[in-house]
């Protein structure tokens, strides 16, 4: 008996959620879910709110005093291109291209931009102190 209990639970897992078509996703249900949605109170009570407690920082990297980043991009096997910048666009980047079956020890070649001459859009907000 309890074979053909695991074997619906299997089927359920198996086939609840399938797409059909574009439209149309097939669900599955247990007799037991029937019991279970037959049998709602009538009396509605209102959910139990829990306390907040504050996670991990996803966005920590944001913060970083030197403004560093780093990230990595594939290139179809051909290379894997790793950008690492330090600062703004005042500070300059650096562009690490990095071919692991030729470079075994380092990168394959480094470039690194200078910082940007300034600029007719670049200014400073000069504030004034006024004694009254």
């Amino acid at each position: 008996m309890s074979s053909y209990i695991q074997e619906a639970e299997l089927v359920k897992e198996k086939t609840n959620g399938y797409r059909l078509d574009k439209s149309h996703i097939f669900a599955v249900n247990l007799f037991d879910d029937f019991d279970k949605y037959m049998n709602v109170p009538y009396e509605w009570t209102p959910a139990q709110i829990k306390p907040y407690t504050p996670g991990e920082n996803l966005q920590q990297w944001l913060a970083d005093e030197k403004a560093r980043d780093l990230f990595v991009n594939i290139h179809a096997g051909a290379f894997t291109e790793v950008f690492a910048t330090v600062g703004d666009k005042k500070e300059g980047w650096t562009n690490i291209l990095y071919d692991p079956s030729i470079s075994q020890g380092g990168a394959l070649i480094c470039v690194a931009k200078a910082p940007r001459s300034k600029s007719v859009d670049d200014f400073e907000v000069q504030t004034a102190t006024y004694n009254s």
